[in-house]
């Protein structure tokens, strides 16, 4: 990606690869403004790390970037390489059509995402504040999906008719009746949109199939 942006023509001191331990690159780089305004810049941030996979459990490669049927698959392409892209085609295009924004943009796509030795954003923070110093960020979490998911209510509104158009309209307002919270929760998809679910990831416990296991655990 920081090949990319400099052959689209960014300046090479604009566009930083920060490499501290082997394969845990984080890349910086920055849209500058028309002119010096003393306006902090905006901040948009992705990271690039996924979860493993095995391949065996995939019906295709998921190392492997595959289109098909119009949809993409591979490890990630959601969580948060679709963000990553979009940042860094949008930079690309901003500078090749000769936009210059009233402040800097500067992208911070990570290394790692929420925890680990190596998180990216605790290293940004930590030893390159300077490089992401900003207004404010906007990144994969902070609400920005929690407010596109009530706007999709809001859109199924006009889709939808009876009861459920109703209880769309009203659970994008103030003060949403705890009625049309209820029927909405007795659906299983609308259940999980507006509110923090549990689903359990990792499931251990027992040793043989024919003895209770002294202990379980669900994560």
């Amino acid at each position: 990606m920081a090949d990319r942006l400099i052959v689209a023509g960014l300046p090479k001191a604009d566009v930083q690869v920060l490499v501290e331990v082997p394969r845990k690159g984080n890349l910086i780089a920055r849209l500058r403004s028309k002119t010096p305004n003393g306006k902090k810049p905006i901040l948009l941030m992705a990271h690039l790390d996924v979860v493993d996979a095995k391949r065996e459990d995939w019906s295709m490669d998921p190392f492997k970037f595959i289109e098909k049927d119009g949809y993409y698959y591979a490890r990630g392409s959601v969580d948060d390489k679709a963000m990553a892209s979009m940042f860094v085609a949008n930079l690309v295009r901003y500078w090749q059509e000769g936009y210059r924004p009233s402040r800097d943009i500067i992208i911070a796509l990570t290394a790692d995402e929420e925890s680990g030795d190596n998180n990216g954003t605790d290293r940004l923070v930590a030893k390159h504040r300077d490089f992401i110093d900003a207004a404010f960020a906007l990144s994969e979490g902070g609400g920005g999906e929690s407010f596109s998911k009530f706007h999709a209510f809001e859109k199924m509104s006009g889709i939808e008719s009876g009861q459920l158009a109703a209880d769309f309209r009203a659970i994008t307002e103030p003060n949403t009746p705890a009625d049309a919270i209820k029927r909405l929760s007795e659906h299983p998809v609308y259940n999980a949109t507006p509110r923090t679910t549990c689903v359990a990831t990792l499931i251990e416990g027992g040793h043989a199939e024919n003895a209770l296991p002294q202990t379980a655990k669900a994560t």
